[in-house]
Formats: C-alpha cells, sequence, structure tokens
C-alpha cells in the first residue's frame, strides 16, 4: 500500500461487510504514532509488530452496501488478510457507490423541496412586510435616477453628517431590510464625513487608493462608478460589474437595491458559502461574490415554487429555513 491509496475495512460478524472507506496517509511506519492504549481489549496482545500505516476515514456504508453475499457474487473469493480487490470488484463498488450518492443528493432534494413547499405555505404572513419595504425601494430609485445621481452634492451624498436624507444613509440604513451593510466602515463609500483615527476634528474622508485625496473629486469619480455600475447591472454586463471602483458590499446593495430580479441581497463570503452548501449547489471557494449571487439567485430561478417569489422572500427562505452561519460577518 502507499500513501494515497483508497483502503476499504471489512468487518467479519455480525456484520459480515465492507463498513469503512479510508485512505492511506502515511505507510512504512515502523512504531505506532498514535496512542491508542484506551481502546485496547487484550493488553497481553498489544504488541508493535510489522508495519503499521496511517489511514484517514472517508466514508461509512450501511451493513447490507457491500456484504459478504454481494462480494463474492462480484469476485471475492475470501478473506483471510489484506488484500488487493479484482478489476470486477472494483467496478462493483465503484457503481455501488456511485449509486449510493445519487440516492443520497434525491434525498437531500426531497428535503429540500419539502422545506420550499413549507415555506410557500406561510409566505402570506410577510406579504405586508414586503409591500412596505417595496415601497421604500421604489422610493429610493425613483429619488436617485441617473439625472439625480449627476447632480449629488457631497453634502447630498455622504454618511457622517447627521442628516437621514443622503444617498448613503438611506442605502444602508432606511434600506437595511434589503440587505445589512453597517458591519463594514463608511470607507466602503468612498468618501465620508467623520472622525478617522488620531484626528478628532470630522472632516471628509477619501478611500486615497481608488479615488484620490480631493473629496470633490472623489465624488465626481464616485457618481460615474455607480452610473456606469447601473448600466452595466441593468444589461448584466458581468466582467465590467466586476472591474467597477466600488467596494464589492456596497457594489451588492446598489445592484440588488436597483434590480432585485437579478441580484441578490446577500453579501457576505460567509453567507453566501453557507446557502449555496445548504442547497447543494457546485461552487469554488475561488469564486468571487458576484459569482457566488448569480448562482443563488440562478437556483432561485430553476425552482418552479420559488421562481415565482420575490428576492425579499427567497432571502427570506433561505434565513427562515437555514438560519445563519455561526461566526459569519453582515449579510
Amino acid at each position: 500500500i502507499e500513501a494515497g491509496d483508497i483502503v476499504y475495512i471489512y468487518i467479519g460478524k455480525p456484520y459480515s461487510s465492507i463498513k469503512y472507506k479510508c485512505i492511506a496517509t502515511k505507510v512504512d511506519i515502523r512504531e505506532p504514532e498514535i496512542d491508542d492504549k484506551e481502546f485496547v481489549i487484550q493488553g497481553d496482545r498489544y504488541t508493535n509488530y510489522g508495519r503499521y500505516m496511517e489511514i484517514k476515514l472517508l466514508k461509512e456504508f450501511d451493513d447490507e452496501i457491500f456484504s459478504i453475499y454481494k462480494l463474492k457474487e462480484n469476485g471475492l473469493k475470501s478473506i483471510q488478510g489484506p488484500l488487493k480487490i479484482t478489476l470486477q470488484l472494483r467496478d462493483y463498488i465503484k457503481s455501488m457507490e456511485e449509486k449510493q450518492n445519487f440516492l443520497m443528493k434525491m434525498d437531500k432534494k426531497t428535503v429540500l423541496m419539502d422545506k420550499v413547499r413549507e415555506y410557500q405555505t406561510t409566505i402570506e404572513k410577510y406579504k405586508e412586510t414586503e409591500k412596505r419595504i417595496e415601497k421604500l425601494r421604489l422610493k429610493f430609485t425613483n429619488d436617485y435616477k441617473i439625472k439625480q445621481i449627476i447632480d449629488l452634492k457631497l453634502e447630498e451624498y455622504v454618511v457622517g453628517m447627521g442628516k437621514k436624507d443622503t444617498f448613503c444613509y438611506r442605502i444602508e440604513t432606511e434600506l437595511d431590510e434589503l440587505g445589512d451593510i453597517h458591519g463594514s466602515p463608511a470607507i466602503k463609500f468612498g468618501v465620508y464625513f467623520g472622525i478617522r483615527g488620531g484626528d478628532k476634528k470630522p472632516k471628509y474622508h477619501v478611500s486615497e487608493s481608488k479615488y484620490g485625496k480631493n473629496p470633490n473629486k472623489a465624488l465626481e469619480i464616485i457618481k460615474e462608478q455607480i452610473i456606469n455600475l447601473l448600466i452595466d447591472g441593468g444589461n448584466q454586463e458581468y466582467e465590467k460589474i466586476r472591474k467597477s471602483l466600488i467596494s464589492p458590499m456596497f457594489r451588492g446593495k446598489i445592484l440588488s437595491t436597483y434590480y432585485p430580479d437579478k441580484y441578490i441581497s446577500i453579501f457576505s463570503e460567509e453567507h453566501l458559502n453557507y446557502f449555496l452548501n445548504k442547497l447543494e449547489v457546485d461552487f469554488s471557494i475561488n469564486e468571487d461574490d458576484l459569482d457566488k449571487q448569480l448562482k443563488l439567485m440562478n437556483w432561485k430561478a430553476s425552482n418552479s415554487v420559488s421562481v415565482k417569489w420575490s428576492m425579499y422572500s427567497f432571502v427570506n427562505f433561505l434565513y427562515d429555513t437555514f438560519g445563519k452561519p455561526k461566526n459569519a460577518r453582515k449579510i
């Protein structure tokens, strides 16, 4: 056996079946490296002899899947000690594992669909809340069409001045039920007003690496970026969206606010990963937040029940059904 080999463990009576699938992680170990004395039943037979290997458990099987009778039907002669499986037996084990994996996925899919249908029966109780939030969303998007964004002044854009009618305050606080972005610093907006670091005098602060040092010039760049984002978001130009200078969390909030039928109001990577796993959606950790947001929306669109839901209802379903990942940041 070499490191990386698959090792199946057969257990005798009363099981008489292959119970465990493992992988060899270390081989040719001359002395035991793990103290397992607490598991020894007969101490007088516990001696160091031969060669050892270290294995890691990959899967446990139900008793009947690889019983001795089924193994013998597929090429096994007898089990008297370690042995290499035949090609016939290997093919049989592989086909049965694939079948079990398929059945497990089908079972999970059935359970998931039951959860979707269960939520559908309760969706009416959220209607009034959804109408109220949608009214706020529409008021915001009507107040800040492209022409109004072009004309925004610093004091009409930033947070930190105590005003509750600015672009950033409204999208962050007034619309917090459509995705809470309070958890990240105000610098995510590109420019804000307030105290920063050791400077105790409130003033405008700019994300200098993106927009330079001058607050007014920075705002002009930010407004241009927001307008481009709205155009690219509406056209679903994903590569252009990725190149936006707008911070990912703020970018996601803008897109889901203006286009709730295309973008989801979940922005935290931990939350996105958590829900993709719960929905059994394949994804890579190398994918960015936009990829993962789109995959959640694609799942919603592919389901015959959730396709009719609003984005608000879909997000509500996810959090009501699965809760939040432990110790994760804001959504």
